[in-house]
């Protein structure tokens, strides 16, 4: 049996009207899934101590305190260039809300977007504390001329520069 097309009922429905309706439901569900999938942004929250940023004068009194403690004789100095790098990532994985504590050298090669001068900076630092607090000073020539003070004056420079 043949299916005449005269015989099948028009629905009144126009291709445009029929594309346009298709484009409002996929925006519509656009509009409602988005706020979904963008997390929102972290709101500053100043209820504890975790949560408030020092003030650069305070990581710089970390600084002279390991100073004062290395040139004590309370620490040795591998024990103070790492207490340095460590003030360094403290100071850097606050201001830029990431966690850098545990990160290699090689880990720090990327840069955020938008903070590369900066980022490049504490790179640099950690990157020059790694020979003194890691390698042999007998060997390695960057690792015998570092002094202490030399490391201290580095991570005091990092902060200073920060946001200038």
């Amino acid at each position: 049996m043949k299916i005449n097309a005269s015989a099948v009922p028009s629905l009144g429905y126009s291709p445009a009207l029929m594309a346009i309706g298709i484009i409002a439901l996929i925006l519509t569900v656009a509009v409602i899934a988005l706020p979904l999938l963008i997390p929102p942004k972290a709101k500053e929250d100043n209820a504890g101590r975790h949560n408030e940023k020092k003030d650069a004068s305070e990581w710089v009194e970390k600084v002279e305190e390991i100073k004062q403690k290395y040139s004590k004789g309370e620490v040795e100095e591998v024990e103070a260039y790492a207490m340095l790098s460590r003030v360094a990532r403290e100071f850097v994985s606050e201001e830029m809300d990431l966690n850098l504590y545990s990160k290699t050298l090689r880990d720090l090669e990327w840069a955020p977007v938008g903070n590369k001068k900066r980022y490049d900076l504490f790179r640099q630092t950690i990157s020059a504390l790694y020979p003194p607090e890691y390698a042999n000073a007998e060997s390695d020539r960057a690792a015998d001329e570092a002094t202490v003070e030399s490391a201290a004056n580095w991570v005091e420079d990092l902060i200073s520069r920060w946001n200038s």
